[in-house]
């Protein structure tokens, strides 16, 4: 990884297992994604591998909406890299589909599929834009790719969050990338 990804992420990292910030990261999830997360717990990082031009590696942290489990990946890009984010993103998810089916007999038949990917745009807001990715008829790798750009955030909620996120230090020109998927 170049030093200044590997810094931005090791921030990010850093930020999400302190204990004292799970409070002001449940609360920014939950109100940039409109949901009620009540509790995460921190998974590592996934890389992209097989694409060496590309450096991308995502945070993975899992929790609980509703009694229900989720997975989060989270990363903070530039504006101009959302096409390069969703590429290397699902180039990521195929790298580690092709590797958990690279035993089964169905692995060839399901190789087929991951070609064959859905993408559909959701519901936008002024802050947030939102895409979802899904395996053509496969309901397991279905997944929400949210791009909450932090400033317009900051500026859409109370003051006190924008002082938290201050407190978080991270730029307000980035972009908070923010995966979902319901295990």
């Amino acid at each position: 990884m170049t030093s200044s990804i590997n810094e931005k992420l090791d921030k990010l990292r850093l930020i999400i297992q302190n204990r004292k910030n799970k409070e002001i990261v449940i609360d920014i999830l939950n109100k940039a994604l409109n949901i009620k997360l009540t509790d995460f717990k921190y998974q590592g990082i996934k890389a992209l591998q097989k694409i060496s031009e590309y450096d991308f590696s995502v945070l993975k942290i899992v929790g609980k909406v509703k009694n229900k489990e989720y997975e989060f990946y989270i990363k903070t890009i530039k504006g101009g890299e959302i096409k390069k984010s969703v590429f290397c993103w699902w180039s990521l998810l195929q790298e580690e589909y092709e590797k958990n089916l690279s035993n089964t007999k169905e692995c060839k038949k399901i190789q087929n599929k991951v070609n064959k990917v859905l993408i559909k745009e959701d519901l936008n807001l002024e802050y947030k834009n939102s895409v979802h990715l899904a395996l053509e008829g496969d309901f397991s790798y279905n997944f929400e790719v949210n791009f909450i750009e932090l400033k317009k955030f900051l500026e859409k909620f109370e003051p006190e969050l924008i002082n938290k996120i201050g407190i978080l230090n991270l730029c307000s020109n980035d972009i908070l990338l923010v995966i979902v998927r319901k295990v």
